[in-house]
């Protein structure tokens, strides 16, 4: 995903979504892309019923999605309030959506240094 930061920078700006928040999912959901399916490296629709054309057409359509249907609709305003939305149910064999949060949060400020912000550094 290294290659990405522009497509991810200039969806962040048009959607008013922070980068490291959109990039941070995909650390989250499929270690930066070593476990995607195909250029779904988000968990889109938990990979189901969403084919994307490309890693920019996945980008494109989660932070598009983070905005209209996360941050606009239901007014979630932090990581903690969008995962318990994003993740779904807790798997109790996995963990897994324990996990989502604290995840996103790190890599958000350790990894990228950012904030915990959910819009774009402006």
């Amino acid at each position: 995903m290294a290659h990405l930061g522009f497509d991810l920078e200039a969806a962040g700006w048009r959607w008013n979504v922070s980068p490291f928040l959109v990039a941070s999912i995909a650390g989250a959901e499929s270690s930066f892309g070593a476990n995607r399916c195909g250029y779904n490296v988000f968990g889109w629709n938990s990979c189901n019923g969403d084919s994307f054309d490309s890693f920019n057409d996945a980008i494109n359509t989660v932070t598009r999605g983070l905005r209209v249907n996360y941050i606009n609709r239901w007014h979630l305003r932090t990581v903690e309030a969008i995962g318990r939305t994003y993740c779904g149910t807790p798997n109790p064999a996995t963990g897994f959506c324990m996990f989502w949060v604290p995840n996103v949060a790190w890599y958000m400020r350790h990894r990228f240094g950012a904030s915990l912000s959910v819009e774009y550094p402006r």
